[in-house]
């Protein structure tokens, strides 16, 4: 389960989206606000996460995945702000990172987050959301009761349903991963 090795979350702020979402229509501060926020926590309340794995759960393992039965890797996640939650949602081609597909949505229903993997090594990742002006990070493993970031209790399902992962699982720390986000200087308005 190297794929989960990845996800330590790397939150960048800044108050329009890049690639690969659009342009925001109501970003959270106005581009006449260049006050810089002051230092704040966000919690990650809740993580799902499906991936293929390596094993198909047909025959032997490390049997390929038939053809017809491959699927993307998939993940939501709801981050929360003092500006209220964010619901995120991507998806990728299943251990690469390649063709990154997600979106950020917060309670109001605005495109105001953005986020996506950057594939570092085989089994690390950096998953990155951004917002206004801040920026946190912080490493989440699984399947380590023991270790006080293993967040994500990952278990394989019936053959061909491949790696379902979630957070406050019995193989995983309870609780949100908390995120101590601090200020980055002041952007270009």
């Amino acid at each position: 389960m190297s794929l989960l090795s990845f996800v330590s979350l790397l939150l960048l702020l800044p108050t329009t989206l890049c690639s690969p979402f659009p342009q925001l229509s109501h970003p959270l501060l106005s581009r006449q606000n260049t006050t810089i926020p002051q230092a704040e926590a966000w919690s990650i309340t809740a993580i799902s996460l499906h991936f293929m794995g390596s094993n198909t759960g047909l025959g032997w393992p490390g049997q390929p995945w038939p053809e017809n039965k491959k699927f993307n890797t998939s993940l939501e996640f709801t981050v929360a702000t003092p500006t209220g939650d964010a619901v995120c949602t991507g998806n990728w081609k299943e251990g690469t990172g390649d063709g990154f597909e997600g979106e950020c949505v917060d309670e109001r229903g605005a495109e105001n987050v953005e986020g996506g993997p950057n594939k570092r090594e085989t089994g690390a990742w950096t998953w990155w959301l951004s917002e206004t002006y801040q920026t946190g990070t912080h490493h989440i493993t699984n399947n380590s009761p023991g270790n006080p970031d293993s967040y994500l209790t990952c278990l394989s399902g019936p053959p061909l349903d491949g790696i379902r992962c979630a957070m406050n699982g019995v193989m995983s720390a309870r609780g949100d991963v908390v995120l101590e986000v601090e200020r980055l200087r002041k952007p270009n308005v």
